[in-house]
């Protein structure tokens, strides 16, 4: 499941906060440079910030804080760390060089993710500089508190890699790190890379020197074993049994989903005890030529239906508008390419009842009638998204003949009748406490491949009749 928008508060404090408050106990409390998207006030100029000091404070839902810092060694890589203050914040960072008010629109560099940001510029960045404009935006209702931190760190020489071209040979160290860069070429693609030798592999997005604390992606958590995996001849092969995935023991290996990745950054370690010699290669596919024809045709219907249709956007109005501020209202999205596989191990012929239980604009309804699933059944609280999910399966339905009957209705799932369900779909990545027992229950569907029920659920459904 994809987040699409900012979790909503709760009253835990971040981790990540506490972490930042030990290691930097010199903070500076300012009243920085605030700019609400919504004011016409004239703007104070950005804030100062000095190398190594970390900067507390807090920016408004829907407002920037602006911040200047400048560095005189341009042969160092520039670090900049954003730590929300409290899980009632959430935040995303702009980089720029030029503006003085960096933006959503304006930007040289940006990190929108939920937590922690951290942002690193190498001096091999061709907008490197030396002065910096940094805006930080509020994503979350109220006050998005948070430090921010500059600093400095030994910039290494980055190697530019090539669609499955090996590179040269290398020596490691133990402990010694190389460094790669890959510039993706398709939006929709997998990329897999392999080291020749046994190495440690992290990838990021975000930064130029990844590492195993930073990594988006690591060979010591290989995400996608079973789904995507490459073959002898070294093409990449799209696989539903794990027993084909052909991973060797003298190699490491990584697999992205390229969705909407520009460039990825590899860092390839030696954690043997005695230098290694290697190489690694990049190899990327287009995810629409792994699929098989069956696949294939299912995913041209289901993104046909979804292009235009923009739910984070619905959701966030809509919570806006009534001042919806649960936990469990963050709005979230299915990949098609990897929830498609999920439901096939599921499915069984016959007569059986799909039901997704917070359907959104209805991603998971198409995927299981596509699937096979005879009736098909969403439940969603929130209005809009509802008559989206209505409004796409009526599409659907007048585009072929339906394979499946359509139920959607908008309520709250613990109030809804779904006690005919063969298969129930569940995210509970942003439940609130009350409702932890569907959290239990999203862990056993990865588990469970048939007869899938919620028992904690219904459980609690039934306490709560009598």
């Amino acid at each position: 499941m994809c987040i699409r928008d900012s979790p909503i508060p709760t009253k835990r404090l971040h981790p990540n906060m506490a972490e930042a408050q030990l290691k930097a106990p010199r903070h500076i409390l300012i009243i920085p440079a605030m700019t609400s998207l919504l004011s016409s006030t004239k703007a104070l100029p950005p804030s100062e910030v000095k190398l190594n000091k970390t900067i507390s404070t807090g920016v408004m839902n829907n407002s920037y804080s602006y911040y200047r810092f400048c560095v005189s060694d341009t042969n160092m890589l520039v670090v900049i760390r954003l730590v929300p203050g409290s899980a009632h914040s959430a935040l995303s960072l702009f980089v720029s060089t030029g503006s003085e008010r960096p933006s959503e629109d304006d930007y040289r560099w940006k990190a929108v993710r939920l937590g922690e940001v951290v942002l690193q510029v190498h001096p091999e960045d061709p907008w490197y500089a030396a002065e910096y404009f940094v805006g930080v935006l509020g994503e979350h209702f109220g006050y998005n508190s948070f430090s921010l931190t500059v600093s400095l760190a030994h910039a290494y020489r980055i190697q530019e890699m090539s669609n499955s071209m090996p590179t040269e040979e290398f020596v490691l160290r133990q402990n010694e790190s190389a460094y790669f860069k890959y510039k993706c070429k398709n939006q929709q693609s997998v990329i897999f890379i392999k080291s020749a030798a046994q190495l440690a592999l992290n990838a990021s997005e975000l930064h130029p020197h990844p590492d195993i604390t930073n990594a988006t992606w690591s060979s010591a958590n290989p995400e996608y074993d079973g789904l995507f995996s490459i073959n002898n001849e070294g093409s990449i092969v799209y696989t539903l049994d794990s027993a084909k995935n052909t991973r060797q023991s003298n190699c490491s290996m990584i697999t992205i989903d390229a969705e909407e990745l520009n460039t990825i950054y590899i860092e390839a370690k030696n954690t043997n005890s005695q230098p290694v010699e290697s190489s690694i290669m990049v190899k990327e596919v287009a995810e629409m030529e792994l699929l098989p024809n069956s696949v294939r045709n299912s995913y041209k219907v289901f993104d046909g239906l979804f292009k235009e249709l923009d739910g984070a956007l619905i959701s966030r109005a809509e919570r806006e508008e009534k001042s919806l501020t649960a936990n469990e209202l963050t709005y979230g999205e299915i990949n098609f390419v990897h929830f498609f596989p999920l439901l096939k191990l599921l499915f069984r012929e016959g007569d059986e009842t799909f039901w997704d239980l917070g359907c959104g604009t209805g991603k998971t309804l198409i995927a299981a009638s596509l699937c096979g699933f005879k009736s098909v059944c969403g439940v969603e609280l929130l209005e809009n998204l509802c008559k989206a999910a209505k409004e796409v399966t009526r599409k659907y339905s007048a585009m072929q003949e339906p394979q499946s009957e359509f139920k959607v209705r908008c309520n709250d799932l613990l109030k809804e009748d779904w006690l005919d369900a063969d298969v129930i779909y569940v995210s509970s990545l942003c439940f609130a406490e009350e409702l932890v027992a569907v959290s239990y229950t999203h862990l056993r569907a990865h588990e469970t491949r048939h007869d899938l029920v919620c028992r904690l659920l219904l459980e609690k459904k039934k306490k709560k009749k009598k």
